[in-house]
């Protein structure tokens, strides 16, 4: 059980679709030592919270998250689709969690998705909380790398140019954005190496950053 796993470092969970909420009265589990999570939603459509209340991992630094745009199928045969990344408040909750992380890997269908998660994760100066008084809004202050995974045709260069001054703003810390091989264009990476640096995704998680 993962309970008794104290020393664990590296997890990967599939989740199922889960229908009772009883799992938020159950005791977090604790894992001291975990580093590495990686979480499928593989029929489980973005369900944060159960990471959130049920994995307490206070040396997480590297979490990798795929399958959230993956439709639900009910038992009744009903199907919906969830397009959508994880929201500003998903990615609040976890940042909350875990806030250590320095690593984040993605699973994409559309380059157009690294923007949206960067929007929310570097957040915006005019975020204000309750009272209108001004925030800083970075999620993960001291994330180092972000890793995308899952696409397969070369990212057309308008998307990264829209995309590499992300990275400076509020002087995030984040340094590297890893991409697969088919997403490189001619000049495009060459092109902004001076405000983020580019590279190449080797192998597959979770030995991505070596």
């Amino acid at each position: 059980m993962l309970v008794a796993l104290k020393s664990l470092r590296h997890l990967e969970l599939r989740l199922a679709l889960i229908y009772s909420p009883s799992y938020y009265d159950l005791p977090p589990i604790v894992l001291p030592a975990l580093e590495l999570l990686h979480v499928v939603f593989a029929k489980c459509h973005s369900d944060f919270n159960f990471i959130n209340r049920c994995i307490h991992a206070p040396s997480l630094i590297s979490l990798s998250l795929a399958g959230w745009n993956t439709p639900d199928e009910y038992p009744d045969g009903h199907i919906v689709d969830y397009s959508r990344l994880p929201s500003l408040q998903q990615l609040d909750a976890l940042s909350r969690a875990y806030p250590h992380i320095e690593r984040l890997t993605c699973h994409f269908d559309h380059a157009e998705e690294i923007e949206e998660v960067l929007d929310a994760m570097v957040g915006t100066a005019a975020e204000e909380d309750e009272e209108g008084r001004a925030l800083d809004a970075r999620r993960w202050p001291q994330m180092k790398t972000i890793a995308v995974e899952g696409l397969q045709k070369p990212i057309d260069a308008s998307v990264l140019r829209c995309i590499a001054p992300k990275f400076q703003k509020l002087d995030s810390s984040i340094q590297t954005l890893l991409l697969p091989k088919p997403c490189f264009g001619d000049g495009v990476v060459e092109s902004l190496k001076d405000i983020i640096k580019i590279e190449a995704i080797g192998d597959e998680w979770p030995t991505l950053f070596g």
